[in-house]
């Protein structure tokens, strides 16, 4: 197989700067570990100087502190710190595919398709062969879409350096935060009030009245200005980044109304596993206005956060919205993918695996108190272990079955040359998938009863939530190298299979093509199984075709059916938000 072309490293990406780069974060990162706050409040201070005597202090890192004293703030860099560790990953699996030569990536993920008509007249000539040899070029229902050129996709270096420079600006933001946090980590103060006490002057009293006033006003203006200057890259020049975001985001908004391709549903499962990050990025964006206007208001930036933190409308709709939107696009895309392609399996019981994660989320999210309910533990296993299944069969096709020896078996067909890989990334994901589940229903809530907030989770999930959220990503990222990886192994199937269709229909020789299917099943069917056992197989695959297949029926039927499936969707989550016990 060729190579890729690759364009030629830039300055920024080329190995010797990245590892400048890297230095330079490591230095930041050390300085933020050097930042040391003392444990003991400053009255104790004076005392212990006025006293005379030795002093004792157990330490530790003013960032822990200051960040405690500024909430708001820990929500904004946790939200860009978890958007460079979404480039991280993105990297690692850009480097895997380049390692393994596996160019359908840019057709398959960062092309620009056009509508779905014939490029020449071989695809004319493929399109006269009739209904059935079309849906074989179908790939999961989507309609397979031909770029006029597969583009290169974005190089893991150019990556990399990307996240290398927002993670080194978001340390230096952190430092500067740390510092300025004068009311947080007392890490100025403590030194000032050693120095006043030491000199007995009041010069540095005045000093230490005016440094505080500046730091708490200064401290909150370094988060909002790195997430304003993150949301500007991410938007401008909006001639290059606007396309990007219109087909990656909107195409999946979009669903139902717009043609699922494989691109659509990938996108579609990465929104799923950043259900926190959004819920931060909502708190942002609500934050942001507010915490602007307290600079001439009388209250402080910190209180900003308190309206929206107790707000009913952010507890019920919005937060809800969060983590019930992702698992609803992808519902909404399976639709349509049933839709197109006229069958039932396996976009309805694709549906029915985001529907069941999403209700019982929901449930979990509106009644806190039913997570110790021996039906709901029941439910968030059983939604975990299906959706495990899914990722294993059909995302995956990870194991097929042996007749020979009886027993699963890895597939044949892989692209990754260690077959230990395949059974790391099962376990990963296996255990991770309920990691997963946890991450869609928020931390905190709002009581119905006290209106007040209370934690979801237990104290010590304060410190784990933040991991899950990384977690998470992480297991999309493995999960994902496996299902590109099958997607490329079905894409070049297809292609063979085109290639062979049009040969034999520019010499004439197209023939029935449900009929050959059947008879290469029949002729794939081992030795070692009876003739009774085939006959029987064979008129089970024939009955479940029938089942899955909706050909028969006409688009308001197919409509009608497919609006029942929302309406369930939708229906649960509104029972489940009417007996709701937050407010």
């Amino acid at each position: 197989m060729r190579s890729p072309s690759t364009s030629p490293l830039s300055p920024s990406t080329k190995p010797s700067f990245l590892n400048r780069k890297l230095v330079l974060l490591f230095a930041l990162i050390l300085t933020l570990g050097l930042l040391n706050d003392v444990q003991d409040d400053v009255d104790e201070i004076s005392e212990t100087h006025s006293d005379g005597d030795n002093i004792t202090e157990r330490q530790h890192l003013a960032l822990l502190t200051a960040l405690s004293r500024h909430p708001p703030s820990l929500r904004v860099f946790r939200l860009i710190l978890t958007s460079c560790f979404i480039m991280y990953c993105s990297a690692l699996a850009l480097w895997v595919w380049e390692k393994r030569e596996v160019d359908e990536v840019g057709m398959l993920l960062f092309a620009r398709l056009e509508e779905d008509h014939p490029d020449s007249e071989c695809d004319q000539n493929v399109e006269k062969v009739g209904k059935a040899v079309d849906e074989e070029f179908r790939s999961d229902g989507a309609v397979m879409r031909r770029p006029r050129e597969s583009p290169q996709p974005p190089s893991s270096t150019s990556v990399l350096g990307a996240a290398l420079d927002i993670s080194i600006l978001s340390c230096a933001c952190l430092i500067c935060f740390t510092v300025a946090s004068a009311e947080g980590g007392r890490y100025i103060n403590a030194q000032i009030l050693g120095n006043t006490i030491s000199n007995g002057s009041n010069s540095n009293k005045i000093e230490e009245s005016y440094l505080k006033v500046f730091c708490e006003a200064t401290a909150p203006l370094f988060p909002l200005g790195l997430f304003c200057f993150a949301v500007y890259k991410a938007l401008f020049p909006w001639k290059e980044r606007g396309e990007i975001w219109i087909t990656l985001v909107g195409m999946t908004v979009g669903a139902p109304f717009c043609e699922v391709t494989f691109r659509d549903g990938f996108i579609g499962d990465v929104i799923t596993s950043a259900v926190r990050p959004l819920q931060d990025l909502l708190f942002t964006l609500f934050f942001l206005p507010l915490g602007l206007r307290a600079y001439w208001s009388s209250y402080t930036v910190d209180a900003a956060a308190i309206p929206i933190e107790r707000n009913w409308i952010v507890h019920t709709l919005l937060l809800p919205a969060c983590t019930l939107s992702p698992q609803w696009w992808r519902f909404c895309q399976n639709l349509r993918q049933s839709y197109d392609a006229k069958k039932r399996w396996p976009y309805l019981g694709n549906a029915f695996k985001y529907m069941f994660a999403a209700e019982v989320a929901t449930f979990g999210m509106f009644d806190p108190s039913i997570k110790k309910n021996p039906v709901w533990i029941c439910c968030f296993a059983m939604a975990t272990l299906y959706q495990v299944w899914w990722d294993v069969f059909m995302d995956w096709n990870l194991f097929e079955w042996d007749y020979v020896g009886r027993r699963l078996a890895l597939r044949e067909e892989r692209l990754y040359k260690r077959t230990w890989v395949y059974y790391l990334i099962f376990v990963i994901n296996f255990l991770l998938r309920f990691v997963g589940m946890i991450t869609l229903i928020p931390p905190v809530h709002l009581s119905r009863t006290t209106g007040l907030i209370v934690k979801t989770f237990p104290d010590y999930w304060m410190f784990l939530g933040p991991l899950a959220a990384g977690v998470e990503i992480f297991r999309r990222t493995v999960w994902a190298l496996l299902r590109l990886e099958w997607e490329v192994i079905k894409t070049r199937k297809e292609a063979i299979d085109r290639q062979a269709c049009i040969t034999r229909n520019n010499h004439g020789e197209t023939n029935e093509i449900e009929l050959s299917g059947l008879e290469q099943e029949s002729d794939m069917t081992p030795m070692t199984v009876g003739s009774s056992f085939k006959s029987l197989e064979i008129r089970h695959t024939l009955k479940s075709i029938r089942l899955s297949s909706m050909s028969d029926m006409n688009d308001v039927q197919i409509l009608t059916e497919l609006g029942v499936w929302a309406t369930v969707f939708s229906g649960i989550a509104i029972i489940a938000a009417a007996h709701r016990e937050v407010l």
